[in-house]
């Protein structure tokens, strides 16, 4: 071969060389800049899907939620719920804010002051993200505090025995909606601020002192627990009420009781004020509505209650917070003098 011709091809293989160097080299620029795009795509589809995954994006989503997500815009909680955090809310329908609203005497929610609609849709929040799987019978405290306290917010019966019900009044009807920062169920009713009267009537092992209180004898004591007085209501459990009709069977049981007896016995377990059991001390006389008896406090081995007749009666549930006052239950009715 002559040296020309060796010089060209040797020239001709370097410019193949150099030509494939820049088909890879512009090859790797695309795929780098693919990945990047990819990348970047990817990222912003993640972050869009937890900013439209929120309790306020998917109430907005819903058309059985519309007053609902028009009261989280009108109070300002539309902005809360959509920041971070681990919550459950318990949402009412358009038909439960409509029956609501008739209830109360409103035309639409635009009427409802807005600090108090405001603290109505706290009372459906709860901390913590929970389906109702999750959830167990008892109470909890929601996101709401009422008039008779403004450091105990205010509790919330959940009963799980069929369904789940918040307060006796409540179902969830659509449940374990999940967000991004927490969980929703949807229920058929509005949650009010609960009364004495409602937490007595909520809690299934409170039925005999629920049922009695309904009695139309019995009107005055029921309207104590519902006012907007504030009291301290002790209230005997069903396994109470049956052990006491044990206790006077030598006299005819609760049955013989007249209704001015059952009357005194029921008013006896009422005291003025919201008394948190953070206000219990030893040996404290506790005037009640039956005036003027009483009964008295003891702490030692567990918060109890020695009345008139010395009989003991254990507190086996404090605090549950209401909006007239403060509901406490015990294992033993509380007999005064008759």
């Amino acid at each position: 071969m002559s040296t020309y011709k060796l010089f060209f091809f040797i020239n001709l293989k370097i410019d193949k060389i150099l030509t494939m160097k820049r088909y890879f080299k512009s090859r790797l620029y695309i795929l780098i800049a693919f990945v990047a795009v990819v990348i970047c795509s990817c990222s912003k589809s993640t972050d869009t899907s937890q900013t439209d995954n929120t309790l306020t994006d998917i109430a907005s989503r819903k058309s059985d939620l519309k007053t609902f997500t028009q009261a989280l815009n009108i109070t300002g909680l539309a902005a809360t719920y959509k920041e971070n955090g681990a919550r459950t809310i318990f949402a009412p329908s358009n038909d439960a804010f409509t029956a609501y609203c008739t209830a109360k005497g409103y035309t639409t929610i635009n009427d409802i002051p807005v600090d108090q609609l405001k603290n109505l849709l706290l009372n459906h929040v709860i901390n913590g993200t929970f389906q109702t799987s999750q959830l167990t019978t008892g109470y909890v405290k929601s996101f709401a505090l009422g008039a008779a306290s403004t450091t105990n917010n205010l509790s919330l019966y959940i009963d799980t025995t069929a369904g789940v019900k918040v307060n006796g009044v409540s179902n969830v009807v659509t449940s374990n909606i999940i967000a991004s920062n927490g969980a929703m169920h949807i229920v058929d009713t509005v949650i009010d601020l609960p009364t004495l009267a409602i937490h007595t009537s909520a809690n299934l092992t409170l039925s005999t002192l629920a049922t009695t209180l309904a009695l139309p004898a019995q009107a005055t004591v029921l309207a104590n627990l519902t006012g907007t007085t504030l009291y301290t209501a002790y209230a005997p459990t069903n396994t109470a009420f049956t052990a006491l009709d044990t206790e006077l069977t030598g006299t005819g049981g609760i049955a013989a009781l007249t209704d001015a007896n059952m009357t005194s016995i029921l008013t006896y377990h009422i005291t003025n004020g919201s008394n948190l059991s953070s206000t219990f001390t030893e040996g404290l006389v506790v005037p009640t509505l039956l005036t003027p008896q009483s009964f008295t406090l003891q702490l030692t081995g567990g918060a109890k209650i020695k009345d008139v007749n010395n009989r003991i009666a254990t507190i086996t549930t404090t605090d549950i917070q209401c909006n007239n006052g403060v509901l406490h239950i015990i294992d033993k009715v509380l007999l005064p003098t008759l």
